[in-house]
């Protein structure tokens, strides 16, 4: 036995130095800026990326290009948001997207001012010029209205999505569609939703392809409550279930919808959904809780496939969470009931790649971030191929720092790899990715003694993962990153001072 193990142990960390030989390659320090606070990053190219920061002292972002070779700054632009937003607004909290698209660089944000909500873009080309801020759509609340929200996605590469949602006194919801195209600068199409309530359902999850316009009409009502135990009392936590109606079609040129049941327990807790539009069929991914009669409960996904018009059904197939994940998960957390199924995962992120789709949700409580579920779907046959946790187990003190990042995880890929960039108590080196339990990870509660980590999904399944810097003397701090040039780009600080570097994949 003893035998066999050391031959596990030699397995890993042979795999672990043959898949990564590569080291990061580090800038010289720069001088940091206390109230200059680093909150997203792009690498928009082969020679240059870009990092926005947040300007505290003159409450404003600001955009900085930067080159690969050199790490100078090329470019450095103000948004200057300041025209738009109040002096008290919290810009941390702005609801916002950044994205490079044909060599530009797009600012889109929600404005929020008394009872009007509006949509804004802004764009900054290669030499840093910034266009003016230009409204896109704006919403305001009336005597009847409940709520006012805007939902804004990447549609593709060439068009921006922005819905606004408008919710009244009598549970009815008008719902407007915006599609904005980046090369004619100018909105597309506006599409006027049908009225929604809680028979119809109420719209989501909005995805355009293809000329057509997707989403799920779906209802959550309150099933009941549990308790949950903290420190000083017991608590009573309300749990829903979420009645999924329909997937639904827009077809923009003819104007029409049609809408197709989908094959599942629609009184199932919805914890995530996606539709993923492929160029040979419509794709409905969801990870749910189930009940039974007794109200045991069990996690299943679904995968669903259907033709452009939902006319006609392709595939179906229901898959069980492995078993192997349910003894990772079995613990107590607050809740009285800890088996699995029972513990509140949300979603956290998707992404393609080639055949294949991989779908991410996390958990999370008051100030904590724990292990992510990560899933594998085939796109031609609807098999999930692959259950993973990633041992996630991060603690933040929101007002006590200029950094609230330790919970990110940096996501790229390369060819059929998955590879994920977190910070990590060093304790919890010792444990093996593919075998750990989710309860004996330790948590990481500050920047310094803890290690950067690179985990990497091989094709093939396993998972294994190597220490990319150890922080110390300057503090790697997860950023909010985005990418698709087979790298990392990562920050580093020492309170005055502060680095760049990037890992090749």
């Amino acid at each position: 036995m003893l035998h066999k193990r050391s031959i596990i142990i030699f397995i890993f960390v042979f795999y672990s130095a043959l898949f990564f030989s590569q080291s990061p390659f580090y800038s010289r320090d720069f001088p940091s800026i206390k109230s200059h606070v680093p909150v997203r990053i792009v690498d928009g190219d082969s020679a240059a990326f870009y990092v926005l920061r947040y300007n505290k002292k003159i409450h404003d972002f600001t955009l900085e290009r930067r080159s690969k070779k050199t790490f100078d700054i090329l470019h450095f632009t103000a948004l200057k948001l300041d025209s738009l937003n109040a002096s008290w607004f919290d810009y941390e909290n702005l609801d916002y997207l950044l994205f490079e698209y044909n060599y530009r660089m797009y600012f889109v944000f929600e404005k929020v001012l008394n009872q009007k909500k509006s949509i804004y873009i802004k764009s900054i080309d290669s030499s840093g010029k910034a266009s003016d801020f230009k409204e896109l759509a704006n919403l305001e609340k009336g005597e009847s209205s409940k709520d006012i929200r805007f939902v804004m996605k990447r549609s593709s590469a060439q068009q921006l999505l922005v819905v606004g949602e408008h919710y009244y006194q009598n549970a009815t919801a008008k719902k407007v569609v915006l599609l904005y195209n980046f090369d004619k600068n100018q909105n597309e199409y506006l599409i006027k939703l049908p009225l929604e309530n809680q028979a119809t359902g109420f719209s989501q999850n909005y995805v355009c392809s293809n000329g057509r316009l997707y989403y799920l009409l779906a209802n959550q009502n309150l099933a009941g409550y549990r308790k949950k135990y903290t420190v000083n009392q017991e608590l009573q936590v309300p749990y829903y279930e979420s009645t999924l109606q329909s997937l639904n079609v827009f077809n923009l040129a003819e104007k029409e919808i049609h809408q197709t049941d989908l094959c599942f327990n629609k009184k199932a807790e919805i914890i995530s959904s996606n539709i993923v539009v492929t160029n040979e069929q419509v794709n409905l991914f969801m990870h749910y809780t189930n009940r039974d009669e007794n109200k045991k409960a069990e996690w299943r996904f679904l995968n669903q496939a259907f033709n452009f018009d939902l006319t006609k059904k392709i595939h179906c197939r229901e898959t069980l969470v492995d078993s192997a994940i349910n003894q990772q998960l079995y613990f107590f957390d607050g809740y009285e009931k800890a088996d699995a199924a029972e513990k509140e995962f949300k979603p956290y992120g998707i992404t393609e790649n080639g055949a294949h789709v991989y779908q991410l949700n996390h958990r999370s409580d008051e100030n904590a971030f724990h292990e992510i579920l990560l899933w594998k779907s085939n796109l031609m046959n609807g098999e999930v191929e692959l259950q993973k946790l990633i041992p996630r187990n991060t603690f933040y003190f929101q007002h006590q720092t200029r950094f609230h990042y330790l919970q990110e995880i940096a996501i790229a890929q390369k060819n059929e790899d998955l590879f994920f960039l977190m910070l990590e108590n060093r304790n919890n080196f010792k444990l093996n990715p593919e075998i750990f339990n989710a309860a004996e990870t330790d948590k990481q509660r500050h920047l310094w003694s803890a290690n950067l980590m690179l985990y990497k999904l091989h094709a093939k399944g396993e998972f294994t993962k190597k220490v990319v810097y150890k922080n110390g003397n300057y503090n790697a701090v997860p950023i909010n990153f985005e990418g698709n040039q087979n790298e990392f780009i990562f920050y580093l600080n020492k309170g005055k001072r502060e680095k760049f570097a990037i890992l090749i994949l």
